[in-house]
């Protein structure tokens, strides 16, 4: 039976009263809707929309959300109109029985339609999900750099750094390089919040200039008391309460100064999924508090970041890849998130199986229409690693082992002179022998802690132990389905072929559902 499609939307008159657009596959009158569903979806591709996580082996972060397509059908010009409404208000694709009550609708996508373009004979509504939010800049502070009275404290004294976007700093950060913000002063800064206001840090643990450790005196409540505080060459003073630090004496500071700090005084506050959750909070979306407890209590592991250039998509990935976890718009449009299932003793949540070969439908089960192998064209997708190590303690700015000063010790100089340290790697053995393909896998963290690298790096040998494929799973596209399964969800797969018979549990990672042929297309990693 065709399931029903609604859409729904509304936009604003130049009076800003609103108008309501509430269009369906077919009419839609239920007591229980917020009024009527005109019949004026499209017949052919009036509804296409995809969802994606993990496209190859290393791609963990935030997922993918392509445009939804709603073609409706505009014969009388019925929708010419709304070229002049202004758009970008809540909009949601629903799908259900012709009958059913309005609140059963399961939402299949959410998000905000971008364009309207009626024209003969069809309109057509063009949305993103929320998403977009994440490609803006992490930082909108930018150093005015005019001020050069330095007897008075502002940013921007420095030459050159004036339009230069104000520093991001979270977590725990090794071998960074702070800010000079008042070169006659000495002072230097290294946080600023997203509007570019200097915020607090938790510790600063180390300042060092070519690599030599400088002596800590004391920290001030306001920048004018640590003005005032007068160190002496090889000290500094800081004013922790915002991010600031004035270094001593007047001898060149050649080779660069560089610091380690903590931003958060809480720990919890430092692990990777939740400085990527207040990141995602931070840009404007909304989340699925659940799923981010679940990830942060399977994963307690600190990291760090410290940007100013990249948008918050590009800093999220690198945090969620260092826990090997991924996140993405739910059909409510909230942000969910996971980890690297456990496939062989995770929960599947609903069963897929081929019927119409002497099997008969079991309850709740879900036809498949057709399972297909997929090749990518990712070469090391699927194979084995034979070796798996990752990294941690990132340093954005390793110095040369000749311009690391005299009498620091060997290990110190290494660490400052790496762009990462990396974990012992997790050798497979058994692997090794039986594929001659094997692959090598060496996987980068912005982790603080080698401890927890090291358990990164075990979940992921363990995952990889084995051939990992993917398949094109095709089903027909019912409210059922919408209900149970989702991107980042559990499934069960019985077929007769490729190993499917007694049943494979698989990852959902894509999603793709077209109303025209009723069919939902998902991308499932075994």
């Amino acid at each position: 039976m065709e399931s029903l499609i609604l859409f729904e939307t509304s936009a604003l008159h130049s009076d800003l009263s609103v108008e309501d657009i509430r269009i369906g596959s077919r009419g839609y009158s239920h007591p229980s809707a917020p009024g009527y569903f005109s019949p004026h979806l499209a017949k052919s591709g009036s509804v296409t929309l995809s969802r994606s996580i993990l496209e190859n082996r290393n791609a963990f972060g935030f997922g993918s959300k392509d445009a939804a397509r709603i073609i409706a059908t505009n014969a009388r010009g019925q929708y010419d109109a709304l070229r002049a409404l202004g758009f970008g208000r809540a909009a949601t694709i629903k799908i259900g029985s012709k009958t059913g009550n309005y609140a059963s609708m399961q939402p299949i996508f959410s998000g905000r339609v971008s364009a309207v373009k009626p024209a003969r004979g069809t309109c057509e509504f063009v949305w993103r999900g929320r998403s977009d939010l994440l490609d803006k800049p992490i930082s909108e502070g930018a150093f005015a750099g005019t001020n050069d009275n330095i007897s008075i404290f502002y940013e921007g004294t420095q030459e050159g750094i004036g339009g230069q976007k104000k520093k991001r700093c979270g977590g725990y950060n090794y071998n960074i390089e702070p800010v000079l913000v008042n070169s006659g002063l000495r002072i230097f800064c290294w946080r600023w919040n997203k509007a570019g206001q200097r915020i607090a840090s938790a510790i600063l643990h180390q300042v060092r200039v070519s690599g030599a450790v400088w002596t800590f005196d004391a920290d001030y409540p306001t920048i004018d008391a640590m003005r005032a505080a007068g160190p002496v060459n090889g000290h500094y003073v800081t004013c922790l309460a915002e991010s600031a630090l004035m270094m001593g004496g007047s001898v060149p500071l050649s080779g660069g100064v560089r610091i380690d700090v903590t931003a958060q005084s809480n720990a919890a506050d430092r692990y990777a999924s939740n400085l990527a959750k207040e990141l995602i909070l931070e840009a404007g979306m909304t989340i699925d508090a659940t799923a981010w407890e679940d990830v942060a209590s399977e994963s307690p592991y600190e990291a760090g970041y410290y940007r100013d250039s990249e948008n918050y998509r590009a800093i999220i990935d690198g945090l969620m890849s260092s826990v090997l976890a991924w996140a993405v718009e739910d059909r409510q449009g909230a942000v969910t998130c996971g980890s690297l299932p456990d496939l062989e003793n995770g929960e599947p949540v609903a069963s897929f199986r081929l019927f119409g070969r002497g099997s008969g439908a079991a309850e709740n089960d879900i036809s498949i229409t057709s399972l297909t192998p997929e090749f990518t064209g990712d070469d090391d997708l699927g194979i084995p690693a034979k070796e798996v190590q990752t990294t941690y303690c990132y340093n954005a700015n390793p110095l040369s082992k000749d311009s690391i000063a005299t009498g620091v010790d060997e290990s110190i100089r290494d660490q400052l002179s790496q762009m990462w340290r990396k974990t012992a790697p997790s050798v497979n053995e058994t692997v090794a022998a039986q594929y001659e393909n094997a692959t090598t896998l060496l996987h980068e963290t912005w982790l603080r802690y080698a401890a927890d690298a090291e358990q990164i790096r075990n979940r992921l040998a363990l995952f990889y132990s084995k051939v990992r494929e993917r398949f094109t799973l095709k089903v027909s596209l019912t409210p059922e389905l919408a209900a149970a399964v989702s991107v980042g969800k559990l499934i069960n797969i019985f077929h007769p072929r490729f190993g499917f018979s007694a049943g494979r549990v698989g990852f959902i990672t894509a999603e793709n559902i077209n109303s025209k042929q009723q069919r939902a297309t998902l991308r499932v990693l075994v």
